[in-house]
């Protein structure tokens, strides 16, 4: 009877503590869907019934005449933001009150992530981020152009050579050694070559620390992002101590080196060094602050950048008019440049950037962005009629990046593939709010820029060379997995590379003119 007892006594605590605050929203007279105990409304999301993006597309469109609406992070009350003049009040004009994300690493128990940028909070990301920009200039990135191309034209000219037998393959793995290897030259100044050598301690270490889709990686996710006291108490960092210490060493070992040999290199690393020599601001960039933001670079653009070209190859090989338009374009850079492509003109190619916004739009990085309220904040009505609502200080607003990217109040025809839209009316869905990849305000992500021209570099030097058709493993239409943070493929993004039959004369000098060495 006692052990009965004791068993009725958990389950009852426990049932309890799993309803705890689940009664906010109703409390609070804010549209909401019902939740579950423990799960809030992420059950099917955790039990891989749906995409984290169908979910938070399904809540966004619950209450389509709502500014917001409420959501449940399992027990964590969420603002969903719907109205995009109130989301530019957030991001923008009202971006103090809102001026931190919610992080999942805290700097004093884990301080290689817990200093990135992201992370950072309030004035110290502040002052983090005046320090960090200017290695993000136009002037930084041209200089790190031939770095960029040397890669891209290396892992594209291995495409087209492959042997008829291995031409059918998943992108995604190949396409983050091209990412590791990117990163790696124009990070941190090391040279590795992940497609000779998929074995290499930074490829391998790389795949470790941005592994998000693993289960266990998943529960220490949502453990640091939910229950950051339970993790603290448990001692759980997303990238375990061994790791850190090696990107550590990495990053400490090269700028002693540079230091120690009068070493100049055109490369992050390098422009962070300069910053913290040159910065005259209260507090210089450390070795430590040089260290977490070197590793963010890498953190940041290892697999997303990777996941996003596949998602813009998927779309080329399921739209093949659109990937023959951009060949066209591609062939006429080659042929008015004599192969000796510049920054100029690849940042100046109209339809690629425009075939790169749509399949930003549609399967964007990021399916939400995150705001926390630092101080109390008095949002309007949620609906007409109903009383405004104040957020508390600590309670956290969304902004739901997929949703509003694919509302039909916003793009017509939303879920069609069509780069037109931005060819012809670009530069208003660039300042409507409603495309909103990268974010909004002064928190948009500083790599950005960086970003797209590695995809876009790598896409000019693939296309210039190759077809990229369907497989029998391919998925058309397009199906997003379950159970992971971002939008990627289920099963994988299979296709079947075909080298082309009529390669522009000028392709030879671009490998020939120092753009490729292998």
């Amino acid at each position: 009877l006692p052990l009965v007892l004791a068993a009725v006594a958990v389950f009852t605590a426990f049932y309890y503590y799993a309803r705890r605050g689940l009664d906010f929203f109703k409390k609070h007279d804010i549209p909401h869907i019902p939740p579950q105990p423990l799960f809030g409304n992420m059950a099917s999301f955790v039990l891989r019934k749906d995409t984290i993006a169908g979910l938070v597309q399904k809540i966004y469109n619950s209450y389509t005449e709502a500014k917001y609406v409420g959501c449940y992070e399992f027990s964590n009350p969420i603002v969903i933001l719907r109205d995009i003049d109130l989301i530019k009040s957030i991001t923008i004009k009202n971006f103090e009150t809102f001026i931190d994300h919610r992080s999942f690493a805290n700097k004093n128990q884990d301080p290689l992530l817990g200093g990135m940028l992201f992370s950072l909070k309030g004035d110290e990301w502040k002052e983090s981020r005046n320090q960090v920009s200017p290695t993000f200039t136009s002037s930084k990135l041209k200089a790190m152009f031939t770095l960029m191309s040397d890669v891209a034209v290396y892992f594209t000219d291995y495409l087209y050579r492959l042997p008829e037998k291995e031409r059918e393959l998943e992108l995604k793995t190949l396409l983050t050694k091209f990412t590791n290897d990117l990163i790696s030259t124009c990070v941190f100044g090391i040279a590795v070559n992940s497609i000779e050598n998929p074995k290499n301690t930074l490829y391998v270490n790389g795949m470790k620390a941005t592994n998000f889709s693993g289960t266990v990686q998943n529960l220490k996710f949502q453990l640091l992002r939910n229950w950051p006291s339970l993790a603290k108490l448990l001692d759980i960092k997303f990238v375990s101590s061994k790791l850190a210490k090696y990107f550590e060493n990495l990053i400490v070992d090269n700028m002693n080196q540079r230091d120690a040999n009068g070493i100049y290199r055109p490369d992050m690393l390098q422009y962070l060094m300069e910053a913290s020599k040159k910065n005259k601001a209260e507090r210089q960039l450390t070795t430590e602050d040089i260290t977490s933001h070197a590793f963010s670079f890498f953190f940041g653009g290892y697999d997303t950048v990777a996941s996003q070209a596949c998602l813009i190859v998927h779309d080329l090989v399921e739209h093949p008019e659109a990937q023959e338009r951009l060949q066209q374009e591609i062939d006429q850079v080659l042929e008015k440049t004599n192969g000796h492509v510049t920054y100029e003109e690849i940042i100046g190619m109209e339809y690629l950037d425009a075939l790169l916004n749509e399949s930003m739009r549609l399967h964007p990085a990021a399916i939400f962005l995150d705001r926390v309220c630092v101080k109390d904040f008095e949002l309007p009505p949620a609906l007409p009629g109903e009383k405004p609502f104040t957020l508390k200080k600590g309670m956290n607003v969304w902004i739901p990046v997929h949703a509003i990217q694919t509302d039909p109040k916003h793009f017509e025809d939303p879920d069609k593939f069509n780069p037109e839209r931005f060819l012809q009316d670009g530069k208003r869905i660039a300042s409507s709010g409603t495309f909103i990849p990268f974010g909004m305000g002064p928190r948009i992500c500083i790599g950005n820029r960086f970003a797209l021209l590695e995809i876009k570099i790598l896409l000019f030097h693939l296309f210039a060379r190759c077809n990229m058709v369907p497989c029998s493993r391919t998925n058309i239409p397009f199906k997003m997995a379950k159970g992971v943070l971002a939008i990627t493929a289920a099963n994988g993004f299979w296709l079947k590379v075909e080298p082309r039959k009529h390669v522009s004369s000028f392709v030879n000098n671009v490998a020939a003119n120092g753009t490729c060495k292998t």
